[in-house]
């Protein structure tokens, strides 16, 4: 499956987080996440529903 990691978005108006996505599944939530064969989104200043 892929994964792509969103890094630097604000989880519903919070601190910056990043988010790794495995295929349908939210892996992971934190910072300086790993992205290794990982498609990235920068999205910083944005946010994330």
């Amino acid at each position: 499956m892929s994964k792509i990691l969103i890094r630097g978005a604000r989880i519903l108006g919070g601190e910056p987080q990043d988010v790794l996505i495995d295929g349908e599944t939210v892996a992971e939530v934190g910072t300086g996440l790993d992205a290794e064969g990982a498609t990235v989104i920068e999205a910083e200043g944005q946010i994330l529903l």
